[in-house]
């Protein structure tokens, strides 16, 4: 359990949160929203304990783990390898292994020597290997490499160092750490911006099963939607809660947004007629205690307030040149790198007006496509027409990371804007809410959010046609990203987006152009039809086509991923067996060495009974040897008895 009672903070003057309470719960499952720079990031970072609240407590259970990725994490390149980066996850678990293999030699010299330690040495070995089994030391590799792939990674990627990999590629190293670690608590700030629609469906899948806590920012419906059970929106420094997925709290706050007008327009109802009321009687003496009776009733009243309402960016893009009829052809169109063949012999034709979708597995050519309409790279087969009077503008995937760090952001618009456009850079920002001083912020002081409005705003300082879009909403927050999509959908040019977000691409394409089997397929419908209709059926071909051995790798793999619970069980009760092993060996060790004693007794009193000088003892001294006899054979009765009772628990 993690609770926080009663927190306040302040940065400045900016109140972050102002008496704000909230708990949560093993298995949780909790969608963090509300407007960047409302205090998100803010409140995981107080759960983890990187910032400390100005007033209240945090309780956290004794003992628990919690794992964060932050939506900015900074992440060392480094010389490891990728699989050995990820394997660090295990290394408090993993530097049990040489421990195991001493303690196994030192079993081996004990056993030699029937040394009076071996107990010891055993149980010390059980321990070890109880510690290393519910860490997952003995399918970590395996366990890692299972996510790695999940997550995009190729075998071939699995020994390249990580400096030689992206920001986004090392975000998903950074996810694969986490998820392999399996903390009670995992906090994912944003964890879908450099994913693609392979990887997040993976993600989805495997975070459904996770057994532990999440707690999730995310600006992707669908993703929240599929996870969240609960949610807690962050707005004016006060925390709101939803029992519900994200399309629940959607709509459950236009209720109660609407109940709480209905509840105000009754109070200023009633108070507008208690005012009146005291006003006309005010002096009139005979109405003195009921007018003293209404005003004693107002000041008493608790009013109902309404919301406060955030400024909100406000945009539209420049009006699209004409073009002529056809924006973009392709005619037998083929691209290669050596013998790896992307596409060829593609016919195709977009016509001016469409939005299209561009969709297809990693390694399938979207990017290279992309290039080859910006002229960054060209065709190895056939030609790609671009149209009459088409300008193409482009939004990069990692459009936010090429922004210039120590410029201004005033600076760095104006420098993208041509001359007619420059007198019009301080207008453009103030309706990105970047006002008065604020346009003189140096870029590396901002938010994610911050910098990708930036970015959509150095977009628009020139009037295109034809659009690219390469993941444009990454950072974005669920305002901006709804009025981003009002802009797009009033944009009369031609746009080609490439995005995971599938309710973004719902509600501005028609069409979807797929890249697979090495051509390119159009489809003249939504993405979430396409995605329905063609999307998952091409996966689970994929799917089918794995060779038997694999199938089988794979339930090996499923089989050994074990929970944390059922491995923990399993290995105490190795424990509780090599335990109560150890004692009973112990027992019967010593049970076989009284039996063996007495019997020697007994076949020593029978010896001397049947020797010739026996019968030369007196009366009472062979009275007294027969009567030990007697006593020896019937104590060794229950001792057998004893004996096979403990041979059996033995052996089972």
């Amino acid at each position: 359990m993690i609770s926080l009672s009663n927190i306040h903070l302040q940065y400045s003057h900016q109140v972050i949160f102002d008496g704000v309470s909230a708990q949560f719960t093993p298995r949780d499952r909790v969608a963090i929203v509300g407007s960047n720079g409302k205090g998100k990031s803010t409140l995981m970072k107080m759960i983890t304990g990187d910032v400390f609240p100005d007033k209240g407590e945090i309780h956290k259970a004794k003992g628990i783990e919690i794992g964060y990725l932050s939506q900015d994490f900074a992440q060392s390149p480094g010389d490891l390898s990728v699989i050995d980066e990820v394997l660090t996850a295990f290394h408090s678990v993993l530097s049990l292994e040489e421990d195991l293999r001493k303690a196994e030699r030192l079993i081996e010299d004990y056993s030699r020597q029937n040394h009076p330690d071996l107990e010891d040495a055993l149980a010390h070995y059980g321990n070890l290997q109880h510690k290393f089994e519910v860490g997952d030391g003995f399918t970590a590799k395996a366990r890692a490499e299972e996510i790695l792939g999940g997550l995009g990674f190729k075998s071939e990627d699995f020994h390249r160092p990580v400096s030689q990999f992206s920001g986004g590629w090392r975000m998903r190293i950074a996810i694969t750490k986490l998820l392999c670690a399996s903390p009670d608590y995992l906090l994912l700030d944003e964890p879908t911006n450099h994913l693609d629609l392979e990887t997040l469906e993976w993600l989805e899948n495997y975070l459904k099963s996770y057994e532990g806590a999440l707690i999730l920012i995310s600006h992707d419906r669908y993703f929240l939607d599929q996870l969240a059970a609960r949610v807690l929106e962050i707005e004016f420094g006060k925390i709101t809660e939803y029992s519900g997925n994200y399309s629940f709290y959607e709509e459950e706050k236009v209720k109660r947004e609407e109940i709480l007008k209905a509840q105000y327009a009754n109070q200023q109802a009633k108070l507008a007629q208690l005012n009146r009321f005291v006003e006309r009687f005010r002096y009139k003496a005979t109405k003195s205690r009921q007018v003293q009776s209404r005003i004693k009733l107002i000041s008493k009243m608790d009013k109902v307030e309404l919301g406060q309402k955030e400024k909100t960016i406000h945009f539209e893009f420049p009006e699209a040149p004409r073009s002529g009829r056809i924006v973009l052809e392709g005619k037998k169109l083929g691209k290669a790198f050596g013998e790896n063949l992307l596409f060829s012999g593609v016919d195709f034709i977009m016509e001016r007006g469409e939005k299209v979708a561009l969709a297809g597995v990693n390694g399938s050519g979207k990017s290279t496509f992309v290039k080859m309409i910006l002229g960054k790279e060209a065709p190895t087969g056939g030609e790609l027409v671009i149209g009459s009077n088409v300008s193409v503008g482009y939004y990069a995937q990692h459009q936010v990371e090429e922004l210039n760090l120590t410029a201004s952001i005033y600076d760095e618009v104006l420098e993208a804007s041509p001359p007619e456009f420059r007198v019009k850079v301080r207008t453009l920002l103030g309706s990105f809410l970047f006002e008065g001083d604020d346009v003189f912020k140096r870029i590396g002081v901002l938010s994610g959010g911050e910098k990708a409005r930036v970015a959509l705003a150095k977009l628009l300082v020139r009037a295109h046609n034809l659009i690219i879009l390469d993941e444009p909403t990454n950072h974005l927050d669920m305002e901006s990203k709804d009025l981003l999509i009002e802009a797009l959908q009033d944009f009369d040019g031609n746009l080609l987006i490439i995005s995971h977000d599938r309710y973004f691409l719902d509600q501005i394409t028609s069409k979807v152009y797929f890249l697979d089997h090495q051509t390119i397929k159009p489809y003249l419908e939504t993405y979430s039809d396409f995605y329905e209709r063609v999307w998952k059926k091409r996966q689970a071909e994929v799917k089918s086509l794995q060779s038997p051995k694999t199938e089988k790798k794979d339930s090996a793999l499923a089989a050994g991923f074990k929970s944390k619970e059922m491995k923990r069980q399993e290995a105490e009760e190795r424990q509780k067996r090599h335990v109560l092993l150890k004692d009973v060996k112990k027992e019967f060790q010593a049970l076989e060495k009284t039996i063996s004693d007495r019997e020697k007794q007994v076949r020593d009193l029978e010896a001397d009974m049947a020797s010739e000088g026996f019968m030369k003892k007196s009366t009472h001294d062979m009275m007294q040897a027969s009567k030990k006899y007697d006593d020896l054979k019937a104590s060794l009765e229950p001792l057998y008895q004893k004996w096979e009772k403990l041979a059996a628990q033995l052996e089972e």
